[in-house]
């Protein structure tokens, strides 16, 4: 709102006449001079010293009465907003503001002068040359003895520079998150694919013995069978005798082969899957050890890859080898189920021994070790969660994507 000369010279005395009433009271009031430039003051005056610093600093400063009518900007205001000074009385300080922090800074304002609080917020501010500056704005209520509001005093304080840098460090950790996010998502697809080579690697080498064994040296066992049969023709005592204990020995070693070539790589788990192979596995584990193998098998629960179905009967095989060294007795609960979250999940539970899961550590069990079942699960995407404590059992927990690509 504009005034011309006279109004501006009448509210000039009524403010100096409010500064002898209220000496003291008010840090900061805005006194023009007839030329319109200086402060008027007696230069022993202390409420005029003060008024010498609001004019100085380089900050805007402003003052309003109890309503929250502006009656006061120091002289920066006016040159940092490119506003001449003769606009002080009712000067819309609003039309200053960005248009999209103009309505969150009033309603701010609005609510301070209705609690009668002190109130912040950050804003931008449009400087003489056109730029929009943030600035962070504080208003603070001086009260009379009773506690009463008897003017709000402010500052507006220039902290662009700060919120700029601040935004710019907090764009390049975004991008560097981002970056990192990436690499780490590289990092684990490598993994994922060490892992599954590492699989393949390991069934292709049983497969390479488990070929040997059936097409080399159980042919050689077959002819050396053969060959025995053509010497037991002779009738003699002690060449029978020899003869008996040769092919006792060929008959045990052709079992222990044709075991081993079906422990190597069974056929059933490629013709058939992985369910019907643990329950092989729990008919082979009866007969062999005499662990006796309850197995459930839900529908919907064989993986999709080959190659984690295959290490999937691996892991179950060691943790069933684990069960008959370590829990002393003979009977586990083997389950394979698909979870809701769509992931295969393998529990193989026993009553026995138990231990304390948080001794496990690398080589801790033999044969690829619950430590390496867990670190190669990770790997393919996917967790072994162990539950036991002495003399209360042990519950394995193996979870993996059934649509897994490895």
């Amino acid at each position: 709102m504009q005034q011309d000369d006279k109004e501006l010279s009448t509210e000039s005395a009524e403010a100096r006449q409010a500064l002898r009433v209220n000496r003291g009271r008010e840090v900061a009031a805005h006194i023009v001079a007839s030329d319109g430039n200086k402060c008027a003051f007696p230069e022993n005056d202390a409420e005029g010293k003060y008024r010498l610093i609001v004019e100085g600093i380089p900050n805007i400063v402003w003052s309003a009465d109890p309503t929250g009518y502006f009656d006061y900007h120091n002289r920066f205001t006016f040159e940092y907003c490119g506003i001449p000074p003769q606009g002080v009385p009712g000067w819309k300080w609003t039309l200053a503001i960005h248009p999209d922090d103009a309505s969150a800074a009033l309603e701010t304002w609005r609510h301070a002068l209705e609690m009668q609080e002190t109130c912040s917020f950050e804003h931008r501010i449009r400087r003489a040359d056109g730029q929009y500056r943030w600035h962070l704005s504080r208003a603070v209520p001086q009260l009379d003895g009773m506690g009463r509001i008897t003017r709000w005093v402010g500052t507006a304080t220039d902290i662009h520079d700060m919120k700029t840098a601040g935004e710019d460090l907090s764009k390049w950790l975004k991008e560097r998150v981002v970056d990192l996010t990436a690499e780490v998502r590289r990092l684990t697809d490598q993994l994922h694919a060490l892992a599954s080579e590492l699989t393949q690697s390991e069934q292709g080498e049983r497969k390479r013995i488990a070929a040997l064994l059936h097409d080399h040296l159980q042919q050689l066992l077959v002819g050396a069978q053969m060959q025995l049969s053509r010497i037991k023709r002779d009738n003699s005592r002690s060449v029978q005798s020899a003869t008996q204990e040769i092919e006792a020995s060929l008959r045990e070693a052709l079992t222990t082969m044709r075991s081993l070539t079906v422990e190597l790589c069974p056929p059933i788990l490629y013709l058939s899957g992985l369910a019907e192979a643990l329950s092989w596995l729990a008919t082979h584990m009866k007969d062999k050890y005499k662990l006796n193998v309850n197995v459930f098998t839900g529908d919907g629960a064989e993986p999709a890859s080959h190659e984690v179905r295959v290490f999937l009967f691996e892991a179950v095989r060691e943790m069933l080898l684990n069960v008959l060294k370590h829990s002393g007795i003979l009977e586990a609960n083997l389950t394979m189920l698909k979870t809701k979250d769509n992931q295969c999940r393998i529990i193989i539970e026993d009553k026995g021994r138990g231990f304390y899961p948080t001794m496990l550590k690398p080589g801790s069990s033999g044969g690829i070790g619950l430590f390496s079942i867990q670190q190669r699960l990770m790997h393919l995407g996917g967790t072994l969660n162990i539950e036991s404590a002495p003399g209360e059992g042990t519950k394995s927990i193996l979870e993996i994507p059934i649509t897994q690509h490895v």
